[in-house]
């Protein structure tokens, strides 16, 4: 399983294609990557795919804190920094 650590947890994700135009998904709340799976598994063409678990949400750990749109934001941001994402 690959973990980006986003400075206060680690946060699990998952991928799909083999393309360069990259896209990240993001599911809703209390939810998880594996929304995503059917998609991951069946993308094609120049695409590949980034399906992250959230803070506190799949295998992503639990912060005690943290839970605001503005965190998840920054984030998701850090995850894509931290893999060099256009």
């Amino acid at each position: 399983m690959p973990f980006v650590n986003t400075s206060d947890f680690d946060m699990h994700y998952e991928t799909g294609g083999r393309g360069k135009s990259v896209l990240v998904f993001v599911h809703g709340n209390f939810a998880s990557w594996r929304w995503w799976q059917p998609i991951l598994k069946g993308i094609s063409g120049g695409y590949r795919a980034y399906a992250p678990d959230m803070r506190g949400c799949g295998d992503s750990d639990r912060p005690v804190d943290g839970y605001t749109i503005a965190q998840h934001a920054d984030d998701l941001d850090r995850f894509i920094r931290a893999l060099g994402l256009p």
